[in-house]
């Protein structure tokens, strides 16, 4: 069974928070997103103080205890603490913020300067939008959030609960509701999103990246073939899919390492992870990777399927794969899988996941405006300001797909620079 993360108890969270050494401008916390005040916190935790070392987080990161369980911190506060050097062992960070967060939470408010008359639309009520709208509610800003599906967007639909439980996400959206933030979900703008623009001063989209790729093979409407994204909502939503006893997953990234894992987590007997490149070329964090391998999944690499072979009632039955080399570098910097010409081989399967990542699903089109797209994302400006002036955009419909705290900073910044922008407009005049 895949083990959640478990919090310190309070000797083990004092002995690893004596090991900090509270660097004068710590590299942990430069290399945060939302550059949380790491040594303070910790420091405040030596001293007793839980008080000061909760309120040090939740400053700075409005979902503290969901980036303490989902963060990538090998790469970013842990992956940049001095005492990993070498072979040392970095402090414990994202622990020890667990620690604080679930221990001893206390009841946050916000210091709203002098309230105004402007208002603001955001569409989408994930991780950037909810961070900006109360980063604009602290600015005196009337706020109202759109969303399609749910409050919370992919941290509560997809991440698998044993790594992200949905009452940790509720918890801390409860509490921006608390603070006065507004959502509206099970609303899908679409076309009427001219119309925001009439009824908002600026608006912000932050819908993520909500598209699924597909290989384009024969077979892969099947009943049996799934995409990442449904297949772990669903699952997360209590269905009992009917998945067999062997599923392949296609592809290479966390999404990918979360979607086998479910899979064991559920009792299927064989998962097998096909990808195309090799172990070294995984996008999915080192940590998911190892997780996927003691959970008994395994992998087979230089290989995508080619065609998906059905049954006499058109349930997936096999997959017959195309055996891959690498070739020189392409655009991202990895080898280029190359096709082995006349190297094919077929696999048993009674389910397969396909995870090859997602995409902008947004229409872009504001009646005779449009928002302009590059490469598959919102383009926008150093301010995170779209082709359409008053119209911003930050997260994952704009960086392509990052991680959870990497959204959250930039629906914070977008917040900052849709206040300057409000205030330049206006004069910086406010009312009521």
């Amino acid at each position: 069974m895949i083990q959640t993360v478990t919090c310190l108890t309070f000797p083990l969270a004092l002995q690893e928070a004596y090991r900090c050494l509270y660097c004068y401008d710590p590299p942990c916390m430069q290399a945060c997103p939302v550059h949380i005040n790491i040594p303070r916190f910790i420091k405040a935790i030596t001293t007793g103080d839980f008080k000061s070392a909760y309120y040090l987080i939740r400053k700075s990161n409005p979902f503290p205890n969901t980036c303490a369980l989902v963060c990538p911190v090998e790469k970013l506060c842990e992956g940049n603490c001095v005492l990993g050097t070498g072979a040392g062992k970095p402090v414990s960070i994202a622990k020890l913020q667990q620690f604080v967060v679930e221990k001893y939470k206390y009841p946050w408010e916000i210091n709203v300067t002098a309230p105004k008359t402007y208002k603001v639309g955001i569409i989408g009520a994930g991780p950037a939008g909810l961070a900006a709208s109360e980063r604009l509610l602290e600015a005196g800003i009337r706020v109202s959030v759109f969303d399609a599906k749910v409050e919370g967007g992919m941290m509560k639909l997809t991440i698998p609960a044993f790594r992200l439980p949905v009452n940790v996400v509720e918890e801390e959206i409860k509490e921006l509701k608390t603070l006065g933030v507004s959502i509206n979900s099970g609303v899908y703008i679409g076309e009427d999103i001219e119309k925001l623009l009439d009824s908002f001063d600026a608006l912000l989209i932050t819908v993520g990246l909500s598209g699924s790729r597909k290989l384009g093979i024969e077979g892969e409407e099947a009943k049996g073939v799934f995409v990442a994204e449904e297949f772990l909502a669903r699952i997360k939503k209590g269905e009992r899919l009917q998945l067999g006893d062997t599923v392949v997953v296609v592809g290479g990234g966390n999404t990918a390492m979360d979607s086998a894992c479910v899979s064991k987590e559920l009792g299927v007997r064989r998962v097998t992870v096909i990808y195309r490149r090799t172990w070294n070329e995984m996008p999915a964090w080192e940590r998911e990777r190892i997780e996927a391998i003691k959970a008994g999944v395994e992998f087979i690499f230089l290989a995508s399927p080619k065609k998906f072979i059905l049954d006499r009632k058109g349930k997936l039955k096999e997959i017959l794969c195309q055996e891959y080399t690498l070739g020189e570098n392409d655009s991202s910097g990895r080898r280029r899988p190359e096709p082995l010409e006349g190297k094919e081989f077929c696999i048993s399967a009674t389910t397969c996941v396909l995870a090859l990542g997602q995409v902008l699903e947004f229409k872009p089109y504001f009646g005779d405006l449009y928002v302009n797209i590059e490469r598959g994302v919102i383009k926008v400006d150093e301010q995170f300001m779209t082709s359409i002036p008053g119209v911003f955009a930050a997260g994952d419909a704009v960086n392509g797909g990052r991680t959870v705290v990497e959204a959250i900073a930039e629906g914070q910044k977008a917040g900052d620079f849709i206040i300057k922008y409000l205030e330049s407009k206006k004069g910086g005049a406010s009312g009521e």
